[in-house]
C-alpha cells in the first residue's frame, strides 16, 4: 500500500483502511513477508557478502 511521504494523516488513513478489511490485511501481510524475504533474506545477504569480498 502507498501513502504520501511525510504525511502522517495519509498513513493513518491507509492503515485504518487495511486493518478494517481482513482480506486486504492478509494480502498486505503476505506481500510484506515476501518483500522482507527477498530484500533481507539469507540469499540476498549471501549475494551482497560475495559481491563485497569480490571487490576487495
Amino acid at each position: 500500500f502507498l501513502f504520501e511521504s511525510e504525511n502522517s494523516k495519509d498513513l493513518s488513513e491507509k492503515l485504518i483502511q487495511i486493518l478494517a478489511d481482513k482480506k486486504n490485511l492478509e494480502i498486505v501481510r503476505k506481500k510484506g513477508i515476501e518483500l522482507i524475504n527477498t530484500k533481507y533474506g539469507w540469499d540476498e545477504i549471501g549475494r551482497l557478502t560475495k559481491t563485497a569480498y569480490e571487490t576487495l
